[in-house]
């Protein structure tokens, strides 16, 4: 079994040296097995995963989208529009870092119970019934739930370019 630990850094990424001085900082003691990457800078930070990623089909570029372009908010077209993009990113990146070798891939997690979902317990409560009522299968996922999704994607070597569901059913309701 591999030793295994995970680390979790957040920066203002406003241009590719931002990116570039988090990704030196995290691998300081060696180059990484895994980036999940949140909607931030993903484009800036994908050019330069091969400086910092082990080539290996065992490495892996894995972003974390939203609901925004498989089903829009009446409101947001912006969202839908990057939601988009980031799909059409990630099956670009699947051929260009094939060469690398490395894989790229991206989690739609869909409505998710977390402590984001309000500042207090009520308001929480309330915002999770909400989202019970929006999905499939009646009831927000679990950040749980949604790992085994990240889990699927690190794991499996020859899954390349693709997007994994996991959000109960939410864009067939």
């Amino acid at each position: 079994m591999r030793k295994s630990r995970a680390s979790t850094s957040t920066f203002p990424s406003r241009t590719e040296a931002c990116s570039e001085k988090l990704l030196t900082n995290v691998t300081a003691d060696g180059k990484l097995d895994h980036i999940v990457l949140y909607f931030v800078a993903p484009v800036l930070t994908a050019k330069l995963t091969p400086q910092f990623l082990k080539p290996s089909y065992a490495s892996n570029l894995v972003f974390c989208d939203g609901r925004g372009f498989r089903k829009p908010i009446r409101g947001w077209p912006a969202a839908a529009s990057l939601s988009g993009g980031l799909e059409g990113l990630v099956r670009g990146l699947a051929l260009a870092l094939d060469m690398a070798p490395l894989k790229a891939n991206v989690v739609n997690p869909g409505e998710t119970e977390t402590e984001l979902r309000g500042k207090t317990v009520e308001e929480r409560k309330r915002t999770i019934e909400y989202m019970a009522q929006t999905v499939l299968s009646g009831r927000a996922g679990s950040p749980g739930g949604v790992a085994e999704a990240f889990i699927y994607l690190v794991r499996d070597s020859k899954i390349m370019g693709v997007s994994v569901e996991s959000s109960g059913g939410m864009i067939v309701k």
